[in-house]
């Protein structure tokens, strides 16, 4: 087999093409990759060789192996049906089917006849047919399991590769048993006789319908249905393994091998395209399997080297097989002889007709260490170099010009930064110490220490003259203009005075575009009519992958080309101003080394751009980019609480069987801080995927481009909401977006109907209860004496008095603080004791008697409110003799609140610390004896204390002590009450303790 590639002259160059390649050191489950795949949501799946299953996004691997429910680790084939379930199939383990969330795994156990799975098809009838090694081929259909094996017709059971034609054949390949198909229930394995006793390791249907098969140390070979023919030994491979035989979009076919590297070829030509091996590029010579995805990109599964991605064969990188000794390019000159490039540490090289050569110039040549390279209208070949001065090679041989201090009038500086010959004829050389002219066989130094220019030595970077031929120079000290033999600072951006300028360019419109090393890219628009001139400031900002810039070139259809410290830039000087989009290449696109130096790029005579790196050298090729038409595939990912991660089956009955997304999801008006974690697969550039989002029913438009992959809203207020998620790349957005709805429930209280219905009944309970009272007094008021109504009007005050409007009032108040602070429990106990608190007054007030048990609910009652409205300030016993039935004594009501009240409001609220009331009911000599005692600030103390409050509060306890009065006269008894000032051991107040004493033959009556 002969097969041309580069060849290198002394020199440890190599030229390697653009591949892209992941290892378990990116995150690879392990490194031999035995199969690839993509599902319908743009993940890729990677099955490798005892590392189990990988799944990748284009930035993060996930793996899977048997502790996560995997039937082997061993993964050899993978398939997506058409119902969207990933099927595994495993040497170890049998079958696994993924339905996003779980495996369910099919081995012997269940009936497959061999545990070790090599390929997997989905059949024409939608059922899976699994070829296994030893086994025959299994049909999996409805969980039942149809066997082709040696007893039915196989050749033998050693299945390899299993394909399916346009026509509904199934093809099975096998291990020293050639080719069968099934077609309509019948197994035929005597189509193609050429196969017999062949291991097939490969089978696929071209567009053409021309099958091909990648045979076990055989090579390829391709069948149109009469015609069998040996691909590779018409293009000179013979006798390889194929492991695997692929037709990518362009029709081109690919040929895996076992050792032999990747080859690329057209099959109408019967051409090799190329021919890829661990010399330029492929990081193994074993290629398992071959996929391409969405985006066309090809993806080649290795021994040992993981995966690895191609793109096109827009990017050739010229390197070294070992990166440590790459040689550091300069320079590029296009020249006769081919393409120069000027290196460090390796001299001249020349690359013509895919070869790589050392360039031996005339002896007495020092220039090994290279800096710039310049072709004068005399064809006459400059080269800068470090420390060796400036050479002039023709062929009248080679001139050395140097820096001598015996020399005033020679060059000013050994070092040669830039070389350039203006329209007069006359060479420029920029120079570690100033600027040197070459005019009439003499040099002219400017801005060096003793030149006399600005007094101030220069570091001449750049060199370029513009339109109107005028000379721009960028310095270490910023910008310097030689326009019609006078020296001027560029004075139109202040900074760049003392910027350090590595490169000047002119594009087709007249625009000057300066590079800086630190602050990015500047573009001047000269207007000359008006002597105005308008900047342009590009930075990182604006999409630049580096400010540290280090070349800028002007190419076709208005392209500038940047090159950076981290990678290649690429915009259009006609569409920037508007569009502000930056195309960055680097390693992700493959290129060898993403450092670019100084000034090394060039544009050849074919369009194609050179850069110079500290890795070697790239090229790259407009024309040959494979333009991406595939939007991003963009998916929220998950979904965190107060940034935890939740199982959200807690939450939903229904759950997205592939996200395990909630399919509906109702939050309560505390669960209101959520986090979106979103993809946007781009398998291409997956590092500059960017991405916008929208809160609807919050955001009124999109969220500015972002590069995060989180969205964060927190205190998010009741209402219903739908997160909504584009991503951008390869200059396409989503068409549709991706959305997630949810809603937040309000509280409770903040129900219209819980608002309206409390309203409601507290109104309802206090028109009826006012309603009913006031019928009774006028019935009271009519039928009745004076005394009568004195009555009524002393029992009218005293429910005032229990139920006044301060009371009322300060209840409303404390339920609406509790609403205000989202307390819902506390607002609904609150409510719920005062709409009971007002019904059982107004059903008692009206009555003569009331049985104590009646009595004393009322008043627990009326303490549980007030305990939670003064938050806890107190605290309340209630005791009742075991003698005494409640049910069974019958009091006037409302007695005994009013002294509980006074207690609270006088004794209590003042007091600094946190207080008590013991109310005790005991029996003694026929004495119903209800004793009322607190620990408050004692009666004096609150006489002291100033305020109407205080007066009115006093108010219920006088309407209740001429109620007692008027009852001893009605009924002749002996009702009567005692208040006792309580005192501590230093006789200082204590509180107050209130006895009613009620003779039980009136309690009883």
């Amino acid at each position: 087999m002969t097969i041309g590639w580069l060849l290198i002259s002394g020199s440890g160059f190599c030229q390697s093409f653009a591949f892209k390649t992941y290892t378990v050191e990116d995150g690879l489950a392990q490194s031999q990759v035995r199969a690839i795949s993509q599902d319908a949501r743009g993940y890729l799946w990677i099955g490798t060789n005892g590392g189990g299953l990988s799944r990748f996004d284009g930035q993060r691997f996930k793996n899977y192996t048997t502790a996560d429910g995997l039937a082997g680790n061993r993964v050899w084939t993978i398939l997506e049906d058409q119902k969207g379930y990933l099927w595994i199939g495993t040497l170890d383990g049998g079958v696994s089917r993924y339905d996003g969330s779980e495996f369910r795994n099919y081995s012997t156990a269940n009936g497959l006849t061999s545990n070790r799975v090599w390929a997997l098809l989905e059949g024409p009838e939608g059922r899976i047919w699994v070829g296994t090694y030893g086994g025959g081929v299994n049909i999996l259909d409805r969980d039942s399991l149809i066997g082709l094996n040696s007893r039915n017709g196989l050749n033998n059971d050693r299945i390899l590769s299993l394909a399916k034609d346009d026509e509904g054949r199934v093809w099975i390949g096998q291990e020293l048993g050639g080719i069968c198909y099934y077609f309509e229930e019948q197994l035929n394995c005597n189509s193609i006789a050429d196969l017999q006793g062949s291991s097939i390791e490969s089978i696929i249907q071209d567009l053409e319908r021309k099958l091909w098969f990648g045979l076990w140390s055989k090579g390829a070979f391709h069948f149109d249905g009469q015609t069998f023919e040996d691909y590779l030994s018409t293009l000179g491979i013979t006798d390889k393994t194929v492991w695997e035989v692929f037709e990518d979009s362009r029709s081109d076919i690919w040929v895996g091998t076992e050792g032999e590297g990747l080859f690329r070829t057209d099959p109408h030509k019967k051409q090799l395209l190329q021919w890829f091996h661990t010399r330029n590029g492929l990081p193994s010579n074993t290629v398992y399997t071959i996929f391409e995805d969405r985006e066309n990109n090809l993806w080649f599964g290795t021994d040992k080297g993981g995966i690895t991605r191609y793109r096109d064969e827009s990017i050739i990188n010229f390197t070294s097989l070992d990166r440590a000794t790459a040689p550091v390019v300069n320079a590029f000159l296009q020249h006769h002889d081919g393409i120069l490039m000027g290196t460090f540490g390796e001299g001249l090289k020349v690359y013509r007709k895919d070869s790589l050569e050392s360039l031996k110039l005339a002896p007495g040549f020092e220039g090994k260490n290279i800096l710039s390279l310049y072709k004068d209208r005399s064809q006459r070949v400059w080269i800068g170099t470090v420390h060796h001065g400036a050479y002039q090679w023709s062929n009248k041989g080679l001139v050395n010009f140097r820096y001598q201090r015996a020399r005033r009038n020679g060059i000013t500086n050994n070092i040669i930064y830039s070389i350039l010959q203006d329209h007069d004829g006359n060479m420029w050389f920029g120079t570690d110490w100033g600027i040197s002219l070459w005019q009439d066989d003499r040099f002219t130094g400017f801005f060096t220490a003793d030149s006399g220019n600005f007094d101030v030595r220069i570091k001449a970077y750049a060199i370029m003259e513009d339109s109107h031929r005028n000379l721009w120079f960028g310095t270490d000290k910023g910008v310097k203009i030689y326009r019609q033999g006078i020296w001027q600072d560029l004075r139109v951006v202040e900074p760049l005075m003392n910027y350090r300028i590595n490169a000047i360019e002119e594009d087709s419109m007249g625009n000057i575009w300066i590079g800086s090393f630190g602050e990015g890219l500047f573009r001047l628009t000269i207007d000359p009519a008006r002597r105005d001139t308008a900047v342009l400031q590009v930075t990182v900002k604006d999409g630049l992958s580096s400010n540290a810039i280090v070349s800028v070139l002007a190419g076709e259809n208005h392209d500038i080309w940047i090159g950076t410290v981290k990678g290649i830039n690429r915009l259009n000087a006609q569409t920037f101003s508007k569009e502000k989009i930056i195309r960055i290449y680097n390693d992700h696109d493959g290129f060898a080394g993403i450092e670019c130096n100084l000034n090394a790029s060039m544009i050849d005579g074919q369009g194609k751009v050179w850069f110079g790196t500290t890795n070697g050298a790239s090229r790259f090729d407009p024309a040959l980019v494979r333009q991406i038409t595939a939007e991003p595939s963009t998916h929220i990912s998950g979904i965190r609480l107060f940034y935890e991660e939740v199982d959200w089956s807690e939450f939903t009955d229904s759950l997205d069987p592939v996200t395990r997304l909630p399919q509906t999801l109702a939050l309560t008006w505390r669960q209101n801080h959520l986090t979106f974690d979103f993809i946007g697969i781009s398998l291409t550039r997956p590092e500059a995927v960017k991405y916008q989002f929208q809160l609807l029913g919050l955001d009124q438009d999109w969220q500015p481009e972002t590069q995060a992959h989180a969205a964060t809203y927190a205190n998010l207020q009741p209402g219903s909401y739908t997160f909504r998620l584009k991503s951008y790349s390869n200059g396409t957005w989503n068409k549709l977006p991706a959305e997630f709805s949810f809603t937040i429930r309000p509280p409770l209280w903040q129900e219209w109907w819980f608002a309206s219905l409390a309203i409601l009944v507290a109104a309802a309970l206090i028109a009826g209860g006012m309603f009913g009272i006031i019928q009774q007094v006028r019935r009271k008021e009519a039928k009745k004496t004076a005394f009568h109504r004195k009555m009524a009007s002393l029992e009218m005050l005293a429910l005032r008095a229990r139920m006044n409007p301060h009371f009322i009032f300060n209840a409303l108040n404390s339920i609406q603080k509790f609403m205000t602070v989202n307390d819902k429990e506390s607002a609904n106990e609150y409510l719920t004791k005062f709409a009971n608190l007002i019904r059982l007054v107004f059903d008692t007030s009206a009555k003569p008697t009331i049985t104590l048990a009646e009595e004393l609910t009322s008043l627990e009652l009326y303490l549980s409110l007030e305990l939670l409205r003064f938050e806890d300030k107190f605290s309340y016993t209630l005791s009742l003799k075991p003698e005494i039935d409640p049910l069974e004594i019958q009091i006037p009501p409302l007695l005994l609140q009013p002294y509980v009240e006074n207690a609270i409001l006088h004794g209590i609220v003042p007091l600094e610390k946190k207080g008590s009331i013991t109310i005790d009911i005991n029996l003694d000599n026929n004495m119903l004896i209800c004793s009322i005692k607190d620990n408050g600030i004692g009666r004096q103390a609150a006489s002291n204390r100033s305020g109407h409050k205080q007066h009115h509060r006093s108010g219920a306890m006088d309407v209740t002590r001429e109620r007692l009065e008027l009852l001893n006269t009605q009924h002749q008894s002996d009702l009567s009450v005692r208040v006792t000032d309580l005192y501590n051991d230093k006789q200082a107040p204590a509180g107050t303790k209130v006895e009613l004493f009620i003779p039980m033959a009136e309690v009883t009556r």
